[in-house]
């Protein structure tokens, strides 16, 4: 079958409907003041009470990026709040190659923001806006199995009419997709809830009111026939997107699982920030700062919004005891390793960052080069170091920094290295001696 992603330029014809709409709108206004003044219980239904609990978390998203002649080409999309500290999640299509996204709020309020992060691979990106006071952010919904014929309801903004609601039923479960020749890894929701371009990005709602999936293709040439990433999918993706390593090199010297009580430690690394804490396997946190916890993404996206060097956790331990513990988050281990041994700065080239920058992922890009080994090599910001020749062994691929840093463990002092970079559209190779 051919796809389509729910993505489409701003158009303007839907604004010459205004027009027309006038009288019957007024005339509808006419009727709304004869009625009573609340909605009678038979009529708030199911459906209507899913919409009021949803709809304050689902915003516009418009974006603009240069086109051809340096035109400047504006696309509408939609977006979902799922963290009151300004998080929204949507789909990578919808921000791809956007010098500039801008998040409106229901209510009207417009806000400049920024794309954390993005899985191309998945069609999901992280966004964040600055708030003043925290934003009304939807549920995911726990219980992750749906049923065929499940009444759901799909909402965002399609063609630029923000705020619109559709329902229909969930038409099947697992289906595979495949996209620009591409098939997209997982399986997907399919539903016959209107959606349209301008949907992508808007949340799939069951009766509870709770976030099923997330709305991002639609059938070419069909009508009733669109699908949406599960919520098990979503879930995920937002403890990669938000993973504080990658936006603020933020070390934390622990793993943590979403667990029946919310974010639970799984391990801890011996001498690490967490370890220094206090903190331990099996503890569960259950508020970050202000904030309370109930997910890995909630811990996370606490630490990305807070500036300070420290934060002060409240943990639950195995047998029940409350305590708190004060957390320092540190530089990665592995970067004082490359500081010391080659004297430079790197950051992983990430999928996400690869497609921020529109390079292919894998690899260290080189952020600082400092006084030693890699000035003396000429290495220069922006280069890619992604392969490594140890003395007496053949040429080793570079995924990232901490491979990086095991690789160069146990190579003497005064060792030569051989390091393979891509500059722009070049490859090269140079030798430079460990210290």
């Amino acid at each position: 079958m051919r796809l389509t992603p729910l993505h489409a330029a701003l158009l303007a014809s839907p604004l010459l409907l205004a027009s027309p709409l006038t009288g019957s709108a007024a005339a509808q206004g006419e009727r709304d003041d004869a009625a009573p003044a609340s909605i009678d219980g038979l009529r708030r239904d199911a459906v209507v009470r899913s919409v009021e609990r949803v709809g304050p978390a689902v915003a516009n998203i418009a974006t603009e990026r240069e086109g051809k002649g340096r035109s400047r080409v504006r696309s509408l999309g939609s977006g979902l709040v799922v963290h009151s500290l300004g998080f929204l999640l949507t789909n990578a299509h919808v921000v791809e190659r956007a010098q500039q996204v801008l998040v409106t709020l229901p209510g009207g309020r417009r806000l400049s923001a920024q794309t954390l992060s993005a899985m191309p691979e998945l069609d999901l990106a992280l966004l964040r806006v600055e708030v003043d006071e925290p934003l009304r952010a939807a549920t995911l919904a726990l219980d992750e199995e749906v049923h065929v014929g499940e009444t759901c309801i799909a909402l965002g903004n399609p063609f630029g009419l923000e705020s619109s609601v559709t329902r229909g039923v969930i038409s099947a479960r697992s289906r595979r997709l495949r996209v620009r020749g591409r098939v997209l890894p997982g399986s997907f929701l399919q539903t016959d809830a209107a959606i349209n371009p301008g949907n992508s990005g808007g949340p799939l709602v069951n009766l509870n009111g709770e976030v099923i999936g997330l709305n991002t293709a639609i059938h070419k040439g069909g009508q009733g026939i669109g699908f949406a990433i599960p919520v098990s999918r979503l879930r995920r993706a937002l403890r990669e997107l938000s993973d504080p390593l990658t936006h603020r090199d933020a070390w934390l010297g622990l793993s943590l699982e979403d667990g029946p009580r919310g974010a639970t430690v799984a391990s801890v690394v011996s001498g690490g920030p967490a370890a220094e804490a206090g903190i331990r396997q099996g503890d569960v946190i259950h508020a970050a700062g202000p904030s309370p916890v109930d997910s890995v993404f909630a811990f996370q996206a606490t630490i990305l919004a807070t500036r300070l060097p420290h934060l002060r956790l409240a943990l639950e331990g195995r047998d029940g005891e409350r305590r708190g513990a004060l957390l320092r988050p540190g530089a990665p281990p592995w970067q004082r390793v490359l500081r010391e041994r080659l004297g430079l700065v790197g950051q992983d080239l990430t999928p996400s960052r690869a497609w921020a920058l529109e390079q292919r992922p894998g690899g260290v890009l080189v952020r600082e080069v400092l006084a030693g080994p890699a000035a003396e090599l000429g290495l220069q910001p922006g280069d890619r170091l992604f392969q490594v020749q140890l003395p007496q062994q053949r040429a080793r691929e570079v995924p990232d920094q901490r491979t990086l840093a095991r690789q160069l463990a146990g190579v003497p002092r005064g060792s030569e290295v051989v390091l393979t970079i891509r500059r722009g559209e070049r490859d090269y190779r140079g030798a430079l001696t460990l210290r």
